[in-house]
């Protein structure tokens, strides 16, 4: 309410985090933190904020249980979305196999994505998240770290090890180029 009052907009918002690991597993955990996302992207709409940027993994430990438990709760909080106007992008964050399995299977004008070059460069670093997803780009958060630390240096730190010229290239390509960057 402040941001509106003193005209600020709000291009997007992070949704909360915690225990993203149980979304995968059977389970009242798994349900419960669903039900939370869904909340969040309703809390979301009501303040006319249009996308909501969500983690599907975190921390150093794999999930337990299946890629499909995870996708048929995914599908609910992006049904979700679709009903409430907004988009739910999906941040790159510590498994990608689990980022791939969403945006692979679930097809919505309200999923989007959302590119973390630290995450990428931190977490998996093999991995090529802007070619694969640049066309469904609608948030990104551009920091830098030493390869092992989600640290979140400014883009280009002396201690940074981001490729930013690979990366910038590639985010010329996406269709958010020059709209709003966010540095993290």
């Amino acid at each position: 309410h402040l941001a509106q009052k003193y005209g600020l907009p709000v291009e997007n918002v992070h949704l909360s985090g915690k225990g993203m690991n149980a979304v995968w597993a059977d389970g009242e955990a798994g349900e419960a933190v669903i039900a939370r996302l869904v909340d969040e992207l309703r809390d979301m709409a009501s303040l006319g904020i249009k996308k909501g940027i969500s983690h599907v993994t975190w921390g150093h430990g794999l999930p337990e249980g299946t890629l499909e438990c995870g996708l048929a709760r995914y599908k609910k909080a992006v049904e979700a979305a679709e009903k409430f106007g907004v988009i739910l992008a999906l941040e790159n964050s510590v498994y990608a196999q689990h980022v791939h399995y969403l945006l692979n299977n679930i097809s919505s004008p309200s999923l989007g994505f959302c590119y973390d070059s630290g995450h990428e460069n931190a977490f998996t670093p093999t991995e090529d998240y802007l070619s694969y997803y640049g066309d469904i780009l609608v948030a990104m958060h551009l920091h830098d770290n030493d390869g092992v630390n989600d640290s979140h240096l400014l883009p280009l730190h002396k201690n940074g090890t981001v490729n930013w010229a690979e990366k910038v290239s590639k985010l010329k390509k996406t269709k958010l180029f020059g709209d709003i960057i966010t540095l993290e």
